[in-house]
């Protein structure tokens, strides 16, 4: 938690990816879901406040259309570009990988099955994928 502290960008409620600027996005979303998970077990200051704003902005951003492969996933980065555009081609396991559909939905069962009562009411009732 005091690494993820010190790399939390409490302006964009994502934790900075750590080998920017060496990665395409200034942000990590996969990281940031565990962080979420972290602050809610801390429970001190602003951490649920923190945690909420994490997980309402990774869960805004998972991709909702059914008819591309890339349904139910998330981005890798909140910054990323479109997948499936010219400018960001649809290649599995590059532009859009579909096991962050795992990786990111075992964390949110985790926070909603151990955090629950630190959810407000439209966190627990979101629809996943």
């Amino acid at each position: 938690m005091v690494f993820q502290d010190a790399i939390y960008d409490p302006t964009a409620a994502y934790l900075h990816y750590f080998y920017h600027p060496l990665a395409a996005g200034a942000h990590e979303t996969r990281s940031s879901v565990w962080y979420a998970a972290g602050l809610l077990q801390r429970n001190r200051g602003d951490d649920v406040y923190e945690a909420v704003r994490i997980l309402e902005n990774v869960i805004g951003d998972q991709k909702k259309n059914p008819s591309v492969l890339w349904y139910g996933d998330y981005t890798k980065y909140p910054e990323q570009p479109i997948v499936g555009t010219a400018v960001y081609p649809a290649v599995i396991y590059n532009s859009w990988d579909p096991n962050w559909r795992d990786f990111i939905g075992t964390v949110l069962i985790i926070i909603y099955k151990e955090f629950r009562p630190l959810l407000p009411e439209h966190l627990q009732s979101c629809q996943s994928t």
